[in-house]
């Protein structure tokens, strides 16, 4: 159970960002052409949601949102840039959102617990734990590992009792949302850098070809990854 919860955790922390650009694009206008849940390669389940076509791919940990190219492409700097950060802002947010349905679900109990009370005590309990070694810095970072990783190692601190499940979700929903932030062309942060840099001149075949190259390097990376870690359940 430990592990399925993680993995829904996983799930839903990869559908609430793109869900956020999702959200922004539709507010300001930008035609979305389709929704998919999962790494594209290997089997897929294709289906209609709404008026968007949705596929879940056998490997289900990532997620897109395709947008109309040009359409997107022509709409100010400014629009952009709010749809790229809308992923990330929204795994920020989910965080906040989560730490109020908690604090509620234990005000009875507790005579009332501020919101900032449990975020923060998530933040604390996580830090100590890494301090001490009861959360192994793998899963903190400081060793790459893929969601097979992820999955595995969450569950095993969730079914120890090192780690709730909510710590968990907080944990992943930041490191997402951050590292979704960084400058690299196909990350969020890289989207808005490129799109800067071609409203200052730089031609938009150059921005769509590094980008398109940066997320190839991005999936084969992911792949090896989970290869590994796969391999290391064994």
């Amino acid at each position: 159970m430990a592990v399925l919860g993680t993995i829904l955790v996983l799930l839903a922390v990869l559908t609430i960002h793109e869900f956020g650009h999702f959200v922004m694009c539709v507010r300001l206008g930008i035609p979305v052409k389709s929704l998919h849940l999962g790494i594209p390669i290997g089997p897929q389940l294709r289906f209609q949601l709404g008026k968007y076509p949705f596929t879940i791919s056998l490997l289900p940990f990532g997620a897109a949102v395709v947008v109309d190219n040009e359409a997107m492409w022509r709409a100010p700097l400014w629009k952009r840039v709010l749809i790229m950060l809308a992923g990330p802002g929204a795994n920020f947010f989910s965080v906040v959102i989560a730490g109020m349905i908690v604090s509620w679900s234990l005000a009875g109990a507790l005579g009332g617990l501020a919101v900032i009370g449990v975020v923060a005590g998530v933040v604390i309990k996580f830090v100590a734990a890494l301090i001490d070694g009861t959360i192994p810095l793998a899963l903190a970072g400081s060793q790459v590992v893929g969601p097979v990783g992820i999955v595995a190692q969450g569950g095993e601190l969730v079914a120890s009792g090192k780690m709730e499940l909510f710590s968990l979700f907080a944990m992943i929903s930041v490191w997402l949302g951050l590292t979704n932030l960084l400058p690299i062309p196909g990350l969020d942060g890289g989207q808005v850098a490129t799109n800067i840099l071609v409203s200052l001149g730089m031609p938009r075949k150059w921005a769509n070809t590094l980008t398109y190259a940066c997320l190839g390097l991005l999936l084969v990376f992911i792949l090896a990854i989970t290869v590994r870690d796969i391999a290391n359940l064994f």
